[in-house]
């Protein structure tokens, strides 16, 4: 009986809690991070172009990379796959081309095997053995670049290269979904 009636219980709630989210009396807010959305391919227009960026494909929006998933043209903003972006919120949208790892992990190994150097002399130095540096120089100048190329590489990935600007607003690029 006890089994019954709560069972019945929560059969009532479960109800109740349906129909205040369906009436719209309860909302949830980003409800399109957890319901899978229709995959509208993004048109942005210029007069008589028209560049269009299709689900899946990455973009910028104020220095942040994020996966474009699908347009709401009623509630005006953008489904990305971790969040949502309003389109008062977007002043351009930026594709990007690559990332920079290459140019800062040369940088990188430039100045790690310049401080290595200097670290391998300055062993070396205080105690007069200068014959060491033949051996203590490059290898510190080995491992400081290694170190350094790695960590300037890292960093480089997460700095994006832009291709492409779309300036959004009444003189540029404007969303042309219908």
């Amino acid at each position: 009986m006890n089994n019954q009636k709560t069972l019945m219980i929560s059969i009532l709630i479960t109800a109740v809690a349906i129909g205040l989210v369906e009436s719209d009396v309860v909302q949830l807010q980003d409800h399109y991070l957890f319901a899978e959305p229709e995959k509208i391919p993004l048109l942005l227009k210029k007069g008589d172009e028209v560049f269009v960026i299709e689900p899946g494909n990455k973009v910028i929006i104020d220095d942040q990379v994020m996966k474009y998933e699908s347009v709401d043209m009623e509630q005006e903003i953008l489904i990305m796959k971790k969040s949502t972006v309003l389109f008062t919120d977007i002043s351009a949208i930026d594709i990007p081309a690559g990332n920079k790892s290459k140019q800062y992990g040369l940088k990188g190994m430039l100045y790690g095997g310049l401080v290595g150097a200097m670290a391998g002399v300055a062993i070396t130095m205080p105690d007069e053995s200068y014959h060491y540096m033949i051996f203590t120089v490059p290898i510190c100048t080995g491992i400081d670049a290694l170190a350094l190329g790695i960590v300037g590489a890292g960093y480089g990935y997460t700095q994006k290269i832009k291709k492409e600007t779309f300036e959004l607003g009444t003189d540029g690029w404007r969303i042309a979904n219908e």
